[in-house]
């Protein structure tokens, strides 16, 4: 049915119609048009997901830095369409210079943009080793330096202002000092001591090392080729380039296809030339000082080259190792070696972020067959028969009594014991019948 009902009073003039459509416009606008543009979080991200802050501890290594590892810093933002200035997202340590708030050259520049071309989260794709390190920088830095992600905004184009909202971390690539083998009361070096299917092997912390919670783990291998030991070895306590996942300049992943593209980063990247290169500037950028965020230079990531120690060992090959991680120095066995087989020793200390130390040589040993006591009575010409052989720990041979003759022998002595004792008795009550 039509509804012939006059048009109300205030739509009736366009000057109000136009009024209540500017308010509705006004009122339904997104608030990042009004909104100062601010910084909320920023986060790290790789191949596992989210790096949460308790990891961070132990997350910038020095193979972590040798593997560049590729690692996606987050930068939560609210955006702010009308704002003016540039954008820059650095790391390094402390990288505004007091005098005239510039970024100092060896930061690193891992973002480059307008404000106001910022319309999400930017997603950022760099790597550990760029996070670690300085600008023209290497992996081999002092232990435990405080890093910092930091959003810069400038304005009018002059001075940089650091964003409330920073990512502070821990980078530590110094290797633990490594430990020595012990010593002997007379001073000398105490030697690998072999004894049936293993061997003893002692060492002692270093005098000189401060590290703290400093963990042990032994490596060996066969003298007359150099191979691995042990068939199933226990789990690496230490990390190294080779066991981690995803380095840079590996044809694969760790499931074993291509590298894979983040869909995120395509879609929050902004259009427009919001968003340049990492380490690059947009056109009219025109400050001088951060240099390029590429990766620092192969040699760097490298392990050491110069090292008299066998490939496998001096890698930290994961296959070589023979003991599980020790929590302190001392003396320790490596069962399930091959008697009349040579076998050499190695040692190294792991820090609390899975830095290992250079491998420190222990000596070599060779297990072989034991000889007990009865084995040297046998030998020597001994013709006593009669006792049972039985197989004990560790495969030594004991000599035990027959049970069944303990027994029998108790039995007897026993009943030649109760036969005297009842003659007496008899006898005794005999004499007390017979006194007067």
């Amino acid at each position: 049915m039509l509804n012939n009902s006059p048009m109300p009073r205030t739509f009736r003039s366009p000057r109000r119609v136009g009024f209540l459509l500017a308010w509705a416009a006004l009122l339904l606008a997104p608030s990042a048009a009004h909104g100062a543009f601010a910084v909320r979080a920023i986060e790290l991200d790789d191949a596992d997901g989210r790096i949460a802050t308790s990891k961070l501890l132990e997350y910038f290594n020095l193979a972590r830095c040798r593997c560049d590892h590729p690692v996606k810093v987050i930068v939560r933002i609210t955006p702010d369409l009308a704002a003016k200035g540039r954008l820059r997202i650095v790391s390094g340590q402390s990288c505004l210079t007091t005098t005239d708030n510039k970024i100092k050259p060896e930061c690193r520049v891992l973002f480059a943009g307008k404000l106001n071309e910022q319309r999400t989260d930017l997603f950022i794709d760099t790597s550990a080793a760029q996070l670690m390190t300085k600008s023209g920088g290497s992996c081999e830095a002092s232990e435990e330096l405080d890093y910092t992600i930091s959003v810069f905004t400038d304005v009018d184009d002059e001075k940089w202002t650091e964003n409330a909202s920073k990512l502070t971390y821990s980078v530590d690539t110094k290797r633990p000092v490594a430990p020595s083998a012990a010593k002997n009361s007379d001073g000398t070096t105490r030697a690998p001591e072999a004894g049936e299917s293993l061997v003893k092997v002692s060492f002692e912390q270093p005098t000189t090392s401060a590290e703290k919670n400093v963990k042990y783990q032994l490596l060996c291998e066969r003298v007359k080729d150099g191979q691995p030991v042990l068939a199933s070895p226990p789990g690496a306590e230490y990390k190294t380039r080779a066991l981690l996942k995803q380095c840079r300049g590996s044809a694969t992943t760790s499931d074993g296809g291509s590298p894979r593209a983040d869909s995120r980063a395509a879609d929050a990247a902004p259009r427009d030339g919001g968003v340049a290169e990492a380490g690059t500037k947009e056109a009219g950028a025109t400050e001088a000082g951060p240099r390029d965020a590429g990766t620092p230079d192969q040699a760097a990531l490298s392990p050491d080259a110069s090292s008299s120690l066998p490939t496998g060992i001096a890698e930290l090959d994961p296959r070589y190792i023979c003991s599980a991680g020790f929590q302190s120095a001392g003396s320790y066995d490596i069962a399930g070696l091959e008697n009349g087989l040579a076998y050499r020793f190695y040692v190294v200390s792991i820090d609390q972020r899975g830095n290992p130390s250079l491998p420190a040589e222990l000596g070599e040993a060779t297990p072989h067959l034991e000889e007990d006591l009865w084995e040297r009575y046998k030998r020597k010409g001994g013709q006593a028969e009669g006792c049972a052989v039985s197989e004990g720990r560790g495969g030594a041979r004991q000599t035990v009594v027959s049970v069944a003759s303990l027994l029998l022998a108790s039995l007897v002595l026993g009943g030649v014991w109760l036969a005297r004792r009842t003659t007496r008795r008899r006898r005794a009550g005999a004499a007390k019948k017979d006194a007067p």
